[in-house]
């Protein structure tokens, strides 16, 4: 795997709760017939450090932070949540791959039913760049993908496609980060979504396994462990999160094992309308 593709592989993992499989024997976690609230509102902000721990005795790396912030919205006249995510590279991996990372991804969602209704991904990583913006249209059960290089002028158009079919529960690589919060997930249930990050939908499996206490530098928290089953991507493994049993159901700690050790991250910061917890700043120069 080459190394200036490694962040993003992270950050991937950080946010995907996903396992492809042909049939659901599991119910749905959101739909437009399930009644939920969400636990986050306007202004909250998770900051979250990355690390990445090698195989053998060689010790965990810095590989950067994730900032997440929840604002609301509005798209073509309905109220939305919009999710805001940057992912930056920073400390001794991002030294030794030698490649800067400034990525940013958002996502407008349903403030009722959370079904997804656009996801844009802005790539900018070394040389690569790349901007992608995906629009569903649940009206006409329409699907826009559209993939541009912005390196050229004008921008290269790398794909561009427009199909029909959006599933019950339609989420995208941001969104499912919080639509995973919206239960109180009972120990040893499982719930189904549909996931988009290009226009083509996995079904995924979000399963609560037990409870933990867990300690962060933002502080200590009673948890359910979160994971699924199966691979997350050809390098991985499974990604298990551990959510805060209050009633904000904060994403407090990641891991998950891939190829090449151990991806695992940390909330360093939270920043709520109810809470607010941290013991280390983040500089705003950092994020875009």
């Amino acid at each position: 795997m080459k190394r200036s593709i490694l962040f993003l592989l992270l950050f991937v993992a950080a946010l995907r709760l996903a396992l492809p499989s042909p049939q659901s024997v599991h119910p749905p976690l959101i739909g437009d017939d399930i009644d939920l609230t969400a636990p986050f509102s306007n202004g909250e902000t998770l900051v979250f450090e990355v690390n990445w721990k090698p195989l053998f005795f060689i010790p965990a790396f810095k590989a950067g932070e994730i900032r997440l912030r929840v604002e609301d919205s509005s798209y073509n006249g309905r109220e939305t949540y919009r999710i805001q995510a940057w992912a930056v590279s920073d400390g001794a991996l991002s030294r030794i791959a030698g490649t800067v990372v400034q990525n940013y991804y958002e996502s407008e969602i349903d403030r009722r039913s959370f079904h997804s209704y656009r996801s844009f991904q802005q790539i900018r990583q070394g040389q690569r760049q790349r901007d992608m913006e995906l629009l569903l249209d649940y009206e006409r059960d329409r699907i826009t993908y559209r993939e541009t290089d912005p390196s050229t002028n004008p921008p290269r158009l790398l794909r561009s496609t427009n199909k029909t079919g959006i599933p019950s529960g339609a989420t995208d690589i941001v969104s499912v980060f919080y639509v995973a919060r919206l239960r109180v997930l009972p120990v040893g249930r499982t719930f189904s979504l549909h996931l988009t990050s290009r226009g083509d939908f996995e079904e995924i499996r979000v399963t609560a396994e037990g409870e933990a206490r867990v300690s962060t530098p933002a502080g200590r928290f009673n948890s359910v462990k979160v994971t699924t089953i199966g691979g997350l991507f050809q390098e991985g493994g499974d990604l298990r999160v551990w959510v805060s049993r209050d009633d904000l159901r904060i994403p407090i700690r990641f891991e998950s094992t891939v190829n090449f050790g151990r991806v695992y991250g940390r909330l360093i910061r939270l920043e709520s309308p109810q809470l607010h917890r941290g013991l280390i700043r983040i500089s705003e120069a950092a994020v875009p």
